[in-house]
This record gives structure tokens, sequence and C-alpha cells, in this order.
């Protein structure tokens, strides 16, 4: 250990405590010695240790690392005292390269006892011995951290002050929390900086360390906590900016910030601990910063999986899903972790459905070609022929959807019924427009627009739709077949007429039903007033052409009800007739 094998007492050959008249005195031994090229040898020159380097230069430089209170203090903490004869024992065996017995001998002296003022440099004296002996050969933990605890527990002691003024003089203030960091600061820095430990090893002694006192476990993990937090504050940053000016290589970004932060975001837990604030926030950016990657890799490719192979969308969900596992691993904080789950779920959805999304591009333009004609029909006027159209241009390709995805696919199930839906609203609204419209029309005109709208509706009876629109439909048909009926009833009725009739007032708008069903015939004279006043008479007013449309709109209906009903139809001849008498009066008058 350079502490010890490079510790300024020793390079001068002195033990710690020696005095300035001591000190000087050894100086100008050594000088003199120098002059005349003689090897440096001394007293404290233990056999079995390699000696140290006394070149010039060291020996100057040792001598300056001990003019200062403060220096003396902390070097001594790394070397022997000889203050009285148990050490002064002790010490003749070092020299003889004993170690052994110089440890006995320290160790009667402290082994189960309180420390005091005759044996305190036996507990520094047996540290430094045992911190020295850990590096004999192969590093030994245990000895070493044994050595550093009778350090600290002389540091500790309310004999820090008589062995401060031992090694200095009475100006060195003693501050005991200040003494510790010292000492501590100095061995952080040794075995930091020690190549021959094994790798993880300085960290490991540390945090056995920090269990030797509450102040020491604040100062290590402060001090050694720095420099991971600053390299993962730099890692974070450039995995930003890389993501930021390149998204495609998001998931190469976060394994690469996932491998380079990682033996640091171990060492901030090790030392601060898994609970400690500080470590948490530094572990949520992190795990923050790969979802986000996996996310941006996400948004950047789902939406044009069209353009993929299943392969791919196989690979890219793996990649995206051991990012997720990485930030679950990492996080601490409740809200970047309700973040990695609400985006685990979709992507999860996503990835689940990949074989729906493979089904779908079987059917892409089927689909796209369906989406196109709706957008494009419901712009369009209402026409029986459109209605007709949308029908049996959607029809095949709405088989071909449902080979591909199944008669109970979703997808399937909603474009199916988007068809019939918007096709029988257009069939409904162009047949009541022409029922409204009756009096400009021709009953064959108006039978023609009904049997197509009918037509139309039956096409539609065997496709998919759902229960609620199935059940209009029905309704619908119901009802159209009925108007088809009524229509049939009448067109009969105003084939009784006489062929003259029919020539010279084909364009008298169609019989009038409910009279005709009162007369039972269509020529009849009392029915042939009806006609002419409603052709001369209300035809000429607004309000009489309403009356025309209500009229033309019910009454197919009330004959198809009221046909064998004999004693109500008794009951409208009457009212008729009562009605024809006003009628006579208001034109012959």
């Amino acid at each position: 250990m350079k502490l010890i094998h490079n510790n300024p007492y020793r390079i001068i050959g002195v033990y710690a405590g020696a005095t300035a008249r001591e000190i000087d005195r050894q100086k100008s031994k050594i000088n003199a010695l120098l002059k005349i090229g003689k090897e440096l040898q001394f007293n404290t020159d233990f056999k079995g240790l390699e000696n140290p380097d006394r070149s010039e230069d060291t020996i100057i430089n040792a001598f300056s690392a001990i003019q200062l209170n403060k220096d003396k203090v902390i070097h001594s903490y790394f070397w022997y005292i000889n203050q009285n004869h148990i050490d002064d024992t002790a010490l003749e065996y070092l020299k003889d390269g004993d170690f052994e017995k110089a440890l006995l001998i320290w160790k009667k002296a402290t082994d189960g006892k309180q420390m005091s003022k005759r044996n305190y440099s036996s507990f520094s004296n047996l540290g430094t011995l045992q911190i020295q002996r850990a590096y004999n050969g192969s590093f030994i933990t245990s000895e070493f951290l044994s050595g550093v605890s009778r350090k600290i527990h002389l540091i500790r002691s309310e004999y820090l002050n008589d062995y401060i003024n031992y090694i200095a003089d009475d100006t060195y203030f003693i501050n005991n929390d200040q003494e510790l960091i010292n000492f501590i600061d100095s061995i952080i820095n040794e075995i930091s900086k020690n190549s021959n430990l094994e790798k993880g090893l300085s960290n490991k002694i540390a945090m056995e360390m920090c269990q030797f006192d509450p102040i020491i476990k604040d100062h290590i993990s402060k001090s050694i906590s720095e420099e991971p937090k600053h390299k993962i504050e730099k890692s974070l940053s450039k995995s930003k900016s890389q993501r930021t000016s390149l998204p495609d290589n998001s998931y190469s970004y976060a394994i690469e910030l996932y491998k380079s932060i990682t033996p640091d975001l171990l060492i901030l837990r090790n030392f601060l601990g898994g609970n400690d604030i500080g470590y948490q926030i530094v572990a949520d950016k992190v795990a923050n910063e790969v979802l986000q990657c996996g996310i941006d890799c996400f948004n950047r490719h789902h939406n044009e999986e069209f353009n993929y192979t299943a392969l791919y969308e196989s690979s890219l969900g793996k990649d995206i899903i051991e990012l997720i596992k990485i930030a679950e691993d990492i996080v601490k904080g409740q809200q970047v972790k309700d973040r990695i789950r609400e985006n685990k779920e979709v992507i999860v959805e996503w990835i689940d459905s990949a074989e729906e999304r493979k089904e779908l591009r079987k059917i892409e333009t089927d689909l796209e070609f369906i989406t196109q004609k709706i957008d494009r029909f419901q712009a369009m006027s209402n026409s029986v022929h459109e209605a007709s159209n949308l029908i049996l241009s959607c029809k095949p390709r709405l088989l071909n959807i449902k080979n591909a995805l199944g008669g109970y696919d979703e997808v399937y199930q909603k474009l199916s019924t988007a068809v019939v839906g918007n096709a029988m609203g257009m069939l409904v609204d162009s047949v009541n427009l022409a029922q409204k419209m009756t009096f400009l029309h021709s009953l064959d005109s108006l039978q023609r627009i009904v049997k197509n709208a009918y037509s139309s509706m039956e096409l539609m009876r065997t496709m998919d739709m759902n229960t609620e629109l199935r059940t209009q439909f029905n309704s619908n048909l119901q009802s159209l077949k009925n108007i088809k009926d009524q229509i049939f009833q009448a067109k009969l009725a105003q084939d009784d007429r006489p062929s003259s009739y029919s020539t010279s007032n084909n364009n008298s708008g169609g019989g009038c039903y409910i009279a005709t069903m009162a007369y039972g015939s269509y020529e009849h004279p009392q029915v042939i007033i009806l006609r002419d006043f409603r052709d001369n008479v209300l035809s000429k007013s607004r309000l009489g052409i309403k009356f025309i449309q209500v009229y033309y709109n019910y009454s197919p209906l009330m004959v198809e009800k009221l046909r064998n009903k004999q004693i109500i139809n008794k009951w409208i001849r009457k009212f008729l007739d009562i009605t024809i008498k006003l009628i006579n009066k208001t034109l012959f008058t």
C-alpha cells in the first residue's frame, strides 16, 4: 500500500511523532550520506519489506510532506509511533522481520481492553500493521478492514487529543469528525487508484467502511456518488441528442446508454441505497430515457408497418419490449412506473395484434375501395340508383374481406354494417320523397321507384350487419313491402278505368283511392266529381297541394285496411256524398 510503502516518515527513516529536532538531525544525516554516495538505510527499515525509493527528489518531497501539522497527522495514521516500551518491543520484532510477534504484542495490549493513555499507540500501530499485512501477496480484505476499524476507533476516542499532541504541536486545532474524513479520504484515494485490486473490490471495501460510522457513510456516499452521477448525466445527454437527431436508431441508443451507465448506477445504489432519494432521481431519469427510446422506436415504425414484413414486425416488437423491461428494472418512482405501464399496454396490444394486421394487409385494397366509396356516396343526392350501385359494387369486396378475416371479425362487421346502413338510409329517403311528391308523378313512376328500392333491400337481406341495424332493416323492409302492395292495389283500381279516360287524363296524377273503394268503381260519377275537384280546384293552391300530398301518402294504407269493412265503407260514402254536394254548390253556384 503506497500510503505505508511510500510514507514520508518511512522514507526519511523516522517514526511518526519524531520531534522537529530529530527530523532536522535526520535531514543532516541524509544529506551527508547522499554527498558521499552511501546507501541510505535506517533502523525503521523492516526486514521482509521492500525498501522505498530514496532518490534525492523523493527525500526532498518526504521532508516537505511533513512540515505542516495537518500533513504530519494524516501521514502518521499510516506509519508507526514509538511511544512506550510495548511499542519499542514490537518494533524491534518488525526490524527483524518477525511480524507475527509484533502482531501478538500489540494485540495483547488491545484485545478485550478499553483504550487508554497507555495503549492508544498500540491500537494505532496494530491498525497500521494490519493494513500493511493486507497487501501481502493477494489482498486480504478482512485484515485491511480490521486495521482501518482500529484507526477509526482511535480517531473517535477521547484519546485523539493525546495522539495528535504527540504527533503535532499545540497549535493544531483538533476536530474528530474532520480527522475521520481526512483519514477516510486517504483510504478511498488509495484503494480507488490501486490497479492491483480486483475490479469492484475498492467499492466493496468502501461499502464495508460505511458500516463503521454514520459520518463515514455520509461522506463516502457523497464523494463517491459525484463521479457516477456526472457520468450518468453525460450519457443521458448523449442519448437524448442522438435520439432527437436520428430517431431511427433509438433502440441502439438505449442499449448503449444502459451498458454505459450500469456500473455507475450500481455504485450509486450500493453506496446510497435503493431508497435514497438521490439514487431514485437518477434511476428514474435513466428509466425514462430508455422508455422514451422505445416509444420513439414504436412511433417511428408502427404507422409504416405495411411496408415491413411480419419478421421485421416481430423483431421490432421484441426490441421495444426489451427496452421496457430494462426501464422496469431501473425505475423507482411511481410517476415513471405509471408512464411505463401505460405505454407498455399500448405496445403489447400492438404486438399481440400482429397477426390481425397481417390479415388486414391482405384486404388492404378492398378496404380502401369500400372506405372511399362510402365517403363519395355520403356526398351524393338521394337516389335509388346510387344506393343500389353502392350495394352492388361493395358486396363482392365485402365477401373478399369476410373470406380473409372471417364473418365474426370486428373490422368486417363494421364495414358491412356501414355499407348497408348508408345504402338503406338513401333508399328510405328516396322512397319517402317520392311518396311526398306523388301528385307530380304517375302511379307507374312511383311504383317503379318503390320496386327498385325493394329489390335493393332484398340484395341487402343476406348481408351482415349489427343487431341494431338488422332490426331497423327488417322494419324498413316491411314498410317498403306495404307501400309496394298498396301501390299494386291502387294500380288494380286504376286499371279498371275505361281506356278512353286513361288516355285523355294521363296527367291526372292517379286515382282517388278511398273514393274508388267506397263507390266500387274508378268511373263512378261521384268519384269523377272528386277527381275534377282535385284537378281544377285543389291543385291550384298551396294548401290544396299539401292536402293532395297527405292524401296520397296515407290513402293507400287506409284502402288496404278498410277494403272489406262494409259498414265503414257505408259511412265513408255518406260522408263523401255530403262533401260532393258542397263541392257542387261551390262549382256551380
